[in-house]
């Protein structure tokens, strides 16, 4: 997993430094999440106010076990003035899960997601920081969950 989380940080800053154009107008963003799990996130960016974020997540338990989660959110973007390319977000969303122990379910619920984001301003690259609770209502394992949400780098183009 290290060497995951190395080379996505070393992917977004070689394709960082390769552009001369910075973060703050890009209206799309693709990167990798770590929190839960890891795995691919894309932000689509609707001006400043708003954004449609999708993540996937990878977690391995062991050998045998495996879960995959797919969310996907609307997120309501409130820049904070006093930092050029700072934004905190929240917004509605929901998900879908695969898990492989236990026999093998499939799941799903409804989440919220809350957090920070910076834009880097001299390079197309963003960072972010979010807490996601949810609850599961379909599948294994039924109940509200606190712990999703994460750590982003994504790359803006």
């Amino acid at each position: 997993m290290k060497k995951l989380i190395l080379a996505i940080l070393m992917i977004g800053t070689i394709v960082a430094q390769s552009s001369a154009n910075g973060a703050l107008d890009k209206k799309n963003a693709i990167g990798g999440k770590l929190g839960y799990g890891i795995g691919p996130s894309y932000k689509r960016y609707f001006g400043q106010k708003g954004a449609l974020e999708v993540d996937a997540n990878f977690f391995l338990f062991n050998s045998a076990a495996t879960y995959v989660r797919a969310s996907a959110f609307y997120l309501f973007v409130f820049p904070i003035k006093k930092v050029e390319g700072l934004s905190w977000f929240v917004g509605p969303g929901g998900h879908l899960t695969l898990a492989t122990f236990k026999g093998g379910n499939i799941g799903g619920g409804a989440d919220g997601l809350i957090g920070i984001e910076y834009k880097f301003k001299d390079i197309p690259l963003s960072l972010s920081a979010d807490w996601g609770p949810s609850v599961e209502f379909l599948g294994g394992g039924v109940g509200f969950w606190g712990g999703q949400g994460g750590l982003g780098i994504r790359y803006a183009f």
